[in-house]
């Protein structure tokens, strides 16, 4: 309906007063004022009955209180038809159908469905599916009536709505009904949807500001439908028995609705939709409900409606083992809650019986059974089966690196838990100190539903709930069996990713304890900063065995700016004695010269310095950031040199300083007919692996087996690996802009200890005067010689320096390396002046020298004319303050305020689009406010103080490269700009494995193990695949091939692309090392020792029972068995259905060896 002639001072509200007579209204849009009146346009959902009134006139008051004629025109579209993804039909974009109850439960067997809630249509409102094609969403909406007892009984009704992606659901079948009246159909998800109640204040979700308004508005998250909000003052756990409806736990739901609507378009259609969805109606096999009660569905578990108590006194122990609830053992225990969360295992299955058998069980091995069908993800509706699978399962314990640990991990959703089985991963000095306690340590990461990921806070309040629960775990804890694990503290890393970790205190050690170990903090009044420096001991780590001699030198600093800040110095033998702990290079000539360290309350980068001797460090006052009693040295990573990437953030600052898009273009097609030659050309595919070095240098590993002769003899799994080399590169290059630079470097940075290199001054010729090279600020940087290994070269001539993130155009700086023979020590780290006016660092982007990674360009090209922009002021705001000691709950408070206001994504986002729509770029007023309010954003984990963006800065229109989900078409455009041309440019490909390549006969043929290190060889394969897989359940990941590489096309998106990459490098390095240890001891050698005659023979079996399992399961894949009533492969050939094949890999390079 199209409304003018309304009054000039009417907002939303006025127009929904005016008109909520007519029907329910979705959505209020008002037009601009003119000198008296405005227009606006209301959207009714479902249209009125009765909308005679929607052509004609109506008298209204205005503010001061004279009558006005409003004019109303029926301005109703013809129904919008959607085009479905097989491109044969279209459909109306919403349809929906009344319903008449709907039951909430699970499935207790495949066709029978435990109902524990009802929910039916009232008079006021109804039931009801709705399938939206536009949002990509199914609907199920419901009211529920309760009887309020206080001040004086009285029914109250909600209305809720849950909303579902198509993906998530796993079945859709017909359901069983004794009446004929009615039919039902039975929808069951693999994960929790999103659960919304209708506000019953809608006034309120008004804002008098605003020119628009709709329905969305009034639908507020919910985490629980229990009306019960003093019961959310607990601890929480698995086990919600005090909900109406287990939104976490239920998911299966009957739909009944009136037989005739079966006959119906508007039915048929919604079947159709949910067909070109991939939901196929089952009608061959009915499902049938039984009602149950839900208040004993825990009781097996001891956690019953009646035992909801936060601590179990020896009175309630002694309760317990008198009404015969089975203690099992913590780590069984968790195991179990683990099977549970991720729908393995199911309580409405579970009894006391049950748990007896297992508790029976050794206990090592029910905890491998129950990980074994955790890995497995197939749902056992009879949980006697597992108990078959005892013989099974090995019992060896595999011996960890010294630096690894198993920590127990929950992910808490609003809804629910998901428990994940303790993978191994690199620790920490908090975990290292206290190891004896180390299933008392839990890894806590908050996200949205698991098909949503990460939370973003919304502007209005509709996520309260969201955050009251994250809030509710912060203060009372979580629980896990009888142990409730409470907030300990977080990294910073696990900070952004929205993370922390939590302990289960005993009699001898609690929370407060350990903090209190981790150092003295009582002077930090600033509670960002606080946290920062408890996270600070919680970096992973690995800790060198060797006691240093620490000597404390004074920073640099000028001008207000520290130019050696994080920056601090190590001897050559402290260097080579690391790199030798590390399996690196450690000679006199050629070892690594920077360190990014922990050590008691210091952080920071060690760069090596020749003058110093023995064990001996120098740390400045910048990096001593509190104190502390561990003394041990810790490193986090070393320099080494990687390719240089440009990505859209940095393509969009080079383009406002006059790169020309053809520059860019030219290296976008350049790699894509690289790519395709290096596909068919092993000389082709070395150079590009050489030269495109990853964060983990695995494209190095890859190109040594290339040379080892697995390419040209097309070993399935040395293909496959270039396959999703390609295929990884081709998806970064078009989603993120990741350009090869092949005159680049990307890594870390440190001072000019001899102060030679010149810095920048503020006298430099402004961006409209010519400036001499010979003015520039210098910069020293020697990296691997290309044409011959084991020697360096040093960077000559003018470079584009940059560091990541850079959104303001003075982010990018040129300046121009030169040769310091007093610098040829340094080797893979860019080092910078300690002259001038200000730093460079600080410069790009506010970065410093803790560890900052900072990129060289010197391709002529890509260099700037634009030189000398002038650069962002990066002084941070003044931090907020506690008024006493900062307190736990202080702490508590500021990680759920962060998560509201974590709004680092959305500026970030809404720079990259804005300066694609302006015409100025990043110049554009608009870019250069979002620059600022990001580094805002990114100081917030230090100041405390969130950046807000403002309306006028959010996004109205996007670009065809962001690939907007649920957008209108009227909001998108094609995008001319450098980002959308190089989007165009570029296809994606997916990988396909290599299974039906043959195993190459060098090694197959090599020699022949014995029958027993076959045996062995099968085992140890079995447990690395095991781990593989946890791995890759851990991040979300599809296939071995990119935990091995590290080339991950998709995951978890909790953690940043650049970030993960590190993380990832962890994983497969841990994996390898662990696994490797095993075969050595089972070949009868060692890692020090390596016999290599022995080894030879097992690794051979490696390779040959990797191949045995491939070709038999191709034999499946060719064979068939009546399933169902339909002829099905035994094997389905897909990354799921298929053996793994990296297992021999572990040790690529003595596989080339034998070759």
């Amino acid at each position: 309906v199209h409304a003018t002639g309304l009054p000039r001072s009417w907002n939303t509200l006025d127009v929904y007063k005016r008109f909520e007579r007519f029907g329910i209204i979705s959505r209020i849009e008002l037009g601009e004022p003119n000198t008296r009146n405005r227009d606006a346009y209301l959207t009714f959902r479902p249209a009125p009955a009765d909308a005679h009134w929607a052509n004609q006139s109506m008298q209204v008051a205005d503010s001061s209180g004279m009558n006005r004629t409003i004019y109303c025109t029926n301005k109703t579209n013809p129904v919008f038809m959607h085009q479905m993804p097989s491109g044969k039909i279209s459909l109306p974009e919403r349809m929906s159908i009344p319903l008449r109850e709907i039951d909430f439960g699970v499935m207790r067997t495949e066709t029978n469905m435990s109902s524990f809630f009802s929910a039916f249509s009232t008079s006021s409102s109804r039931a009801q599916l709705v399938v939206d094609l536009q949002r990509k969403a199914i609907f199920l909406g419901f009211p529920i009536q309760v009887v309020m007892q206080s001040p004086t009984e009285h029914t109250i009704e909600h209305v809720f709505k849950l909303r579902i992606n198509p993906a998530q659901v796993r079945e859709a079948q017909t359901g069983y009904t004794e009446n004929d009246d009615y039919n039902t159909i039975v929808l069951s998800i693999d994960s929790p949807p999103l659960v919304f109640r209708r506000t019953t204040k809608i006034y309120e979700t008004h804002d008098s500001k605003a020119a628009y308004w709709n329905e969305d508005s009034a639908w507020f998250r919910q985490t629980d439908i229990d009306f019960d909000p003093l019961g959310r003052k607990s601890c929480i756990e698995l086990a919600k028995p005090d909900a109406f409806i287990d939104i976490g736990r239920w998911l299966t739901y009957q739909l009944t609705f009136e037989s005739r609507l079966w006959r119906t378009t508007q039915l048929q259609n919604i079947v159709q939709a949910l067909a070109e969805h991939n939901i196929a109606l089952d009608q061959s096999k009915s499902v049938s409900v039984e009602v149950e009660d839900a208040d004993f569905l825990w009781d097996w578990g001891g956690n019953s409606k009646h035992n909801t108590s936060e601590s179990t006194s020896f009175l309630d122990e002694l309760q317990e083992m008198a009404e015969g609830v089975v203690q099992l053992p913590f780590a069984l225990r968790y195991q179990l809650e683990v099977c549970l969360s991720i729908g393995v295992l199911h309580e409405v299955n579970m009894s006391q019986d049950f748990l007896k058998r297992l508790a029976a069980m050794e206990p090592e091995r029910a905890v491998k059974v129950l990980e074994k069908i955790a890995d497995g993800r197939q749902r056992y509706y009879d949980p006697y089966e597992i108990l078959r699978l005892q013989s099974q399962v090995s019992v060896v314990e595999k011996k960890r690196p010294a630096y690894c640990t198993k920590i127990p991990a929950v992910t808490v959703t609003p809804s629910t838990l998901h428990f994940a089985t303790p993978v191994l991963e690199t620790s920490n000095r908090v975990v290292r100190q206290y190891q004896q306690y180390q299933d008392r340590f839990l890894r806590v990461k908050f996200r949205d539903e698991l098909h949503k990921g990460k939370i973003f806070p919304q502007d209005d309040h509709s996520e309260s709930e969201v955050f009251s629960r994250i809030s509710r775990a912060m203060t009372h804890g979580v629980k896990i069996g009888d142990r409730i694990y409470e907030f300990l503290a977080f990294g910073s890393s696990q900070f952004r990713e929205h993370g922390a970790y939590f302990f289960a205190s005993t009699a001898a050690l609690t929370a407060a304890d350990i903090r209190k170990w981790m150092g003295n903090f009582t002077h930090i009044k600033v509670v960002a900063k606080y946290c920062a420096r408890l996270g600070q001991c919680f970096s992973t780590t690995r800790s060198i065995p060797h006691a240093v001699n620490i000597e404390t030198i004074s920073d640099i600093e000028r001008n207000g700016h520290c130019f050696t800040d994080g920056s601090g110095k190590i001897s050559p033998f402290l260097a080579r004695l690391i790199a030798h702990h590390y399996g690196l290079p450690n000679s006199d000539d050629d070892h690594p010269s920077a360190f990014q360290f922990r050590l008691a309350g210091c952080k920071g980068v060690l760069s090596v310095d020749p003058a110093l001797r023995g064990l001996t460090i120098q740390i400045r006052p910048s990096q001593q950031k509190f104190a502390a009693e561990a003394f041990g040295l810790e490193i986090c990573r070393i320099s080494q040199y990687s390719a240089a990437y440009l990505n859209m953030q940095i393509i969009l600052v080079l383009s406002a300083l006059g790169v020309p898009d053809e520059v860019f273009i030219a290296r976008v097609r350049t790699m894509l007919k690289d790519f395709d030659e290096a596909m068919k050309s092993e000389d082709k595919a070395l150079i590009l692996l050489q030269k495109n070095i990853d964060y983990n240098q695995m494209t190095l590993t890859l190109a040594s087996m290339i040379m080892d002769g697995f390419m040209e003899t097309k070993d399935p799994f040395t293909t496959t690996c270039l396959r999703l080399w390609r295929a990884w590169s081709l998806k970064y290059l078009k989603e993120k802009a990741r350009v090869l630079v092949e005159e680049g470097f990307f890594g870390i940075a440190s001072p000019d200890e001899t102060g030679i290199l010149r810095g920048y001054s503020d006298d430099s010729p402004s961006v409209d005067e010519v400036q001499k090279d010979g003015d520039l600020p210098e910069i020293f940087l020697q990296i691997p010689d290309p044409d011959t290994p084991g020697k360096y070269i040093v960077l000559l001539g003018v470079c584009a320096l940059a560091r990541n993130p850079s959104l303001h155009p003075g982010d990018v700086r040129v300046v121009r390396a030169v040769d310091v023979p007093e610098l040829h020590h340094k080797k893979n780290e860019v080092i910078l002046p300690i002259t001038g006016d200000r730093p460079l660092a600080n410069m790009c982007s506010g970065g410093d020298l803790d560890g900052d990674d900072f990129m060289v360009i010197w391709d002529k090209d890509l260099i700037p004319p634009e030189r000398n922009h002038e650069p962002m002021d990066y002084t941070s705001p003044t931090p907020a303050t506690s008024e006493g000691v900062v307190t736990v709950a202080d702490m508590s408070r500021f990680f759920v305020n962060y998560i509201k206001n974590d709004n680092l994504a959305r500026i970030a986002t809404a720079h990259r689009y804005w300066a694609d729509w302006q015409d100025d770029g990043v110049k554009d007023p608009k870019c250069l406010a979002l620059a600022n309010l990001h580094s805002m954003a990114v100081d917030y984990v230090k100041t405390g103080v969130p950046a807000y963006m403002p309306a006028d800065l959010k996004v109205k229109m996007w670009p065809h490269w962001s690939e907007p989900k649920g957008k209108s078409k009227r909001k998108v455009y094609t995008s001319k700009k450098v980002l959308g041309q190089l989007y165009d440019e570029v296809k994606r490909e997916s990988v396909v494995a290599a299974w039906d390549m043959p195993f190459d006969d060098r090694i197959l043929s090599a020699c022949d193990p014995t029958e027993s290190m076959l045996d062995d060889a099968r085992e140890i394969k079995a447990l690395y695949d095991e781990a593989v897989r946890r791995a890759m359940a851990q991040h979300g990941i599809k296939t071995e091939f990119e935990v091995f590489t590290t080339f991950v096309l998709e995951h978890h998106q909790d953690i940043n692309d650049y970030k993960f990459a590190e993380t990832m490098g962890e994983v497969a390095s841990n994996l390898r090392q662990q696994h490797q240890e095993l075969c050595y001891e089972r070949a009868g050698t060692d890692s020090k020792s390596r016999d290599w005659e022995r080894m030879r023979s097992f690794l051979v079996a490696m390779y040959r029972v990797t191949a045995e399992e491939i070709t038999a399961a191709l034999v499946e894949t060719t064979q068939t068995a009546l399933r169902g009533g339909r002829e099905i492969p035994v094997r389905q050939r897909t990354f799921e259905g298929m053996p793994f094949m990296s297992f021999p890999w572990i040790f690529a390079r003595e596989l080339g060896l034998i070759a």
